[in-house]
């Protein structure tokens, strides 16, 4: 797992919507937390760089994230069936 890990519930978000994010870490310290806009994302040294603007908002401290384990790679779970229990092999494409 990743020391600090986190993600927000949507991608965007219109002035005056709300938005959550969700952080997980292996040591339980709080976090601080503050909102840019990513004017350009290229971390390549010959490049401009990354550049952020940042958000005025009120968002300033998270509440102190627990160890949460994401399991690694692809994959499903499927609970034991008989649409499924004679076959000898099939394939699912999502």
């Amino acid at each position: 797992m990743l020391s600090l890990t986190g993600y927000a519930e949507k991608l965007s978000v219109r002035p005056g919507e709300t938005i959550r994010f969700h952080v997980a870490s292996e040591r339980p310290e709080p976090v601080g937390a503050r909102l840019v806009r990513v004017v350009c994302a290229d971390p390549n040294p010959a490049g401009p760089g990354i550049l952020e603007e940042r958000i005025a908002s009120p968002v300033t401290m998270l509440a102190t994230p627990a160890r949460q384990t994401v399991p690694l790679g692809s994959y499903a779970l499927v609970q034991p069936s008989t649409a499924i229990a004679e076959l000898r092999s099939f394939t699912v494409v999502v």
